[in-house]
């Protein structure tokens, strides 16, 4: 039972890699390392780097499957085709969601 307490005090920093969500850098530094980490083990090219770096850190977390919600994964290489695909579908679709939050319904309706 000391063992467990050990880890629990310190974050359960020690528990090894799979555990990389805990001890991040609470001041934001965390971000920018997390999104550089993306982009440099999924071999990300400079366009789809770019367009990532323009969006929020919101949206760069959701995109990275950092928000703890959703589908999306941190690691693509030897998992898909095209990383730089899967990266573009995810902002394009993100981008979308977001334009139809913001649009009025101007779908066919009861009109008078």
């Amino acid at each position: 039972s000391r063992g467990r307490q050990g880890r629990a005090a310190n974050g359960g920093a020690s528990r090894g890699r799979s555990r990389s969500r805990e001890g991040r850098p609470a001041n934001g530094e965390g971000d920018a390392s997390e999104l550089e980490e993306f982009v440099t083990i999924n071999e990300l090219k400079p366009q789809t780097t770019s367009r990532l770096k323009t969006m929020s850190k919101k949206d760069q977390k959701e995109i990275m499957g950092k928000n703890g919600v959703g589908r999306n994964t941190f690691h693509l290489l030897g998992n898909v085709r095209s990383c730089d695909a899967v990266v573009i579908s995810r902002i394009n679709r993100l981008q979308n969601e977001s334009a139809g939050r913001n649009r009025p319904d101007t779908r066919g309706g009861a009109r008078g």
